[in-house]
């Protein structure tokens, strides 16, 4: 809510009267009150959109349930990744090492669109949300899981280009042979 709260991110999604509601109830649930804010239940709307997007929900289902388009989406994401990049350089120059810590992990969640426990995966080249959800459900949830895992369940789980290059990654060739 904070990041949304910023003149940065206006202009604010609208609240359809279908949702107002349901927006409300968010509101109450995260215990913000803002009511002399004429902005903040809009603000309160954009704030679950992001999280909905960091949460791993798909531009479809925020379209769907958010009447949000992909364009918008995209443009919110930017701004806030933006806003805490400068939140976690205050953070950083204020001496507050564990709360930059905290803003650079949503930073990267509203960047690459997962749940935090995707994190450690998602920093692979050529892992993204739907790829990190396949590694993590499959009981491969970190960079450690994913170098000690044989290559022929990486190459069952993602192919053998990607399986190769992950193989690679994490220091280890892939000899052509094993690949027939």
């Amino acid at each position: 809510y904070l990041l949304c709260d910023c003149v940065e991110m206006k202009p604010l999604f609208s609240i359809r009267q279908a949702e107002y509601d349901d927006i409300e109830a968010v509101a109450t649930k995260e215990g913000i009150d803002d009511m002399f804010n004429e902005d903040y239940l809009p603000a309160v709307k954009t704030a679950a959109v992001l999280v909905d997007w960091m949460d791993e929900k798909n531009e479809a289902f925020i379209l769907e349930h958010r009447n949000i388009t992909p364009g918008e989406l995209r443009n919110k994401i930017e701004k806030a990744k933006w806003l805490s990049y400068a939140a976690m350089e205050i953070a950083k120059i204020s001496g507050q090492r564990e709360l930059s810590k905290r803003v650079y992990k949503t930073k990267l969640r509203l960047e690459k669109g997962v749940k935090e426990e995707l994190l450690d995966l998602i920093r692979f080249k050529g892992i993204g949300r739907v790829r990190a959800r396949t590694l993590f459900n499959n009981g491969l949830k970190t960079a450690t899981e994913v170098k000690r895992a044989k290559f022929d369940i990486l190459n069952r789980l993602l192919g053998q280009a990607v399986a190769r290059d992950l193989k690679k990654q994490v220091g280890e060739n892939v000899v052509q042979s094993r690949l027939a």
